[in-house]
């Protein structure tokens, strides 16, 4: 409410004074918190949405179970996921940055990794910025995720098999 109801929103219009800039930086700055906030309270209430579905399915029951089973597994795997991210955008500041535009600073090459991890490619213009060390680097990237991937698959799958034991079990 306070970046709507700020003078700065209320009384924008282009052209700007110079001595105005700050205000609009604040704002930006303020909306930036502001999103913060709104994706904390709505994954807060997603966990919330999660756990009051599970009284009602038990089939959900065994699913959030079987995520408790493997909760210290899936904790090491998304921090050596992160490492791994770290280490191929950071490989690819050495290699690509100085042609690769998407490579040239650690933000921006953390967020090309990871939209490679989502499925965009990037062969064509690693490849054209690098001859030499472009497919080596694509090759290890693709293989690397490849395996990560199935880690991953591996994890859930024992946690969900533990669980589903436990329970029958227990009937």
């Amino acid at each position: 409410l306070t970046i709507i109801f700020s003078y700065a929103y209320l009384h924008f219009n282009l052209p700007m004074e110079a001595a105005e800039f700050p205000d609009i930086a604040e704002l930006t700055m303020n909306n930036q918190d502001l999103k913060v906030v709104i994706s904390v309270v709505t994954c807060l209430l997603f966990v919330q949405a999660v756990a009051e579905c599970t009284s009602l399915m038990p089939q959900l029951r065994l699913l959030v179970d079987s995520m408790a089973v493997m909760s210290n597994h899936l904790v090491t795997f998304f921090v050596l996921l992160f490492l791994m991210i770290l280490g191929f955008g950071l490989a690819g500041i050495f290699l690509l940055g100085y042609d690769l535009s998407q490579f040239r600073s650690v933000d921006r090459s953390i967020l090309t990794v990871v939209e490679m991890i989502r499925g965009k490619a990037n062969y064509d213009q690693i490849v054209e910025a690098d001859d030499s060390f472009g497919d080596s680097y694509f090759l290890f990237f693709q293989f690397f995720f490849l395996i990560f991937q199935q880690f991953l698959l591996t994890i859930l799958m024992t946690g969900y098999l533990k669980e589903r034991k436990r329970l029958a079990e227990s009937e």
